[in-house]
């Protein structure tokens, strides 16, 4: 089934999360670049509930998580740009089209937002945890920036459901 693929154009807001998305990007690459040279040759790559370190690795390994952010960005990037491919739970008609591809964006470029927060703090705390032999303090950030998305998909879901046809 083809969908109508109206024109959509971002708002002044969704500008500036697009640049803040690019700028935390860019601070998560260049914090992992500036602090390398320092790092031991090992380093906690993975911490328990508590903020201890259960998982070791050579510190080339640090890239990982940029990587695996970048390449997440990209796609969801790309997937912002397509409203018309997403699942949605609610018919989409000629009627009410852009205001669900929309808010279908808006959503998509939230998740991005608090993917690359979250990828950001666990860096943080990776390279924190390096220099302090295993233990972080961040972590709890990171379940703080989780409820974010939880958040963001809860209200992604509602705003399809009021966007809906009556």
């Amino acid at each position: 089934m083809s969908r109508p693929l109206p024109e959509l154009e971002m708002t002044n807001g969704q500008r500036w999360l697009e640049m803040l998305i690019v700028l935390l990007s860019a601070a998560l690459i260049i914090g992992t670049a500036w602090s390398y040279s320092g790092l031991p040759d090992r380093v906690p790559l993975h911490f328990g509930t508590s903020g201890v370190a259960d998982r070791w690795g050579d510190k080339s390994e640090i890239w990982q998580l940029p990587a695996i952010c970048i390449a997440v960005g990209l796609l969801l990037r790309w997937l912002n740009s397509r409203p018309d491919m997403y699942n949605y739970s609610v018919p989409v008609t000629p009627q009410n089209a852009r205001q669900m591809y929309q808010t279908g964006a808006r959503f998509i470029r939230l998740v991005r937002l608090w993917v690359v927060v979250i990828f950001c703090l666990a860096q943080a705390s990776i390279i924190d945890a390096a220099f302090r032999q295993g233990n972080t303090p961040v972590i709890w950030f990171i379940w703080v920036a989780i409820g974010g998305l939880l958040i963001s998909t809860i209200w992604g879901v509602y705003r399809f459901h009021v966007s809906a046809p009556k």
